[in-house]
């Protein structure tokens, strides 16, 4: 066996195991093990299309698939500073203006903001939320931060919750992280890599797997578009790409 076929062998073996931890079932998971064949031309991955945009060898991806991180414990949850709470798609009142002040919040941030008020009864922390959530509810007596109504990569929020963070002297070493089941893993790992200060924290008790068809992205509409999403984005962060360079859609 060649050493191009050695370790596009084992990418898909840790990408399987990836993956599965994370909770993706069979059929996803056989959708990206395809992709990555059929985008692999002998020692590397390149994906151009209308949703992503990037190349890289397959070398460069191996071992970067690790095991996702644990559950925090109720003691570590108690001693978060805030919330962070991440959307997952949206829908559209007007399919021909998708601009962020035409979006409705869909599904799957409804479920998200329901996640956040019991999160809130339990841990009560200030807030800093995506605007696609805070469309929901108005989340009273809480101090929040909501990020400003613009097309943005899980990356580019996190920035602008830390900037609002330190421009109000608020404490950032640990976070309680809200995100879709499938793209927390994602939200904790750019904390690590790009905000090493702040400590991502997953609640166990918190988790939201579903999809909605109404949705306007096609990532958030299903399993099987999102690992392809959520894959080249987490690949480009052995790059030192912004995921906003890597895909379309918001990572």
């Amino acid at each position: 066996m060649k050493r191009e076929e050695r370790d596009l062998h084992r990418l898909l073996v840790e990408v399987s195991r990836h993956y599965g931890d994370r909770d993706f079932e069979r059929p996803a998971i056989s959708v990206l093990r395809a992709t990555i064949v059929s985008n692999t031309k002998g020692a590397r991955f390149a994906i151009h299309n209308a949703l992503q945009n990037f190349e890289c060898a397959i070398v460069d991806l191996l071992r970067h698939f690790k095991a996702p991180s644990a559950p925090a414990s109720d003691a570590d949850l108690r001693a978060a500073d805030a919330i962070f709470a991440f959307s997952c798609g949206y829908q559209l009142k007007n399919l021909d203006d998708p601009a962020p002040r035409n979006r409705q919040p869909g599904k799957n941030n409804t479920e998200l903001a329901t996640i956040v008020t019991s999160l809130l009864v339990k841990y009560r922390r200030p807030l800093f939320v995506q605007f696609e959530i805070a469309a929901v509810k108005e989340f009273p007596d809480i101090q929040k931060f909501e990020s400003t109504k613009e097309d943005l990569g899980t990356k580019d929020v996190i920035s602008q919750f830390v900037a609002m963070a330190t421009s109000h002297k608020q404490k950032l070493d640990s976070v309680i992280v809200v995100a879709h089941g499938h793209h927390i893993e994602r939200c904790i790992r750019l904390l690590d890599k790009y905000f090493p200060d702040v400590r991502g924290l997953r609640p166990a008790q918190a988790n939201y797997f579903d999809y909605d068809p109404k949705e306007c992205q096609p990532r958030a509409m299903g399993p099987e578009e999102y690992i392809v999403s959520d894959f080249v984005s987490m690949a480009a962060m052995t790059q030192d790409v912004l995921p906003g360079q890597v895909t379309r859609c918001k990572p």
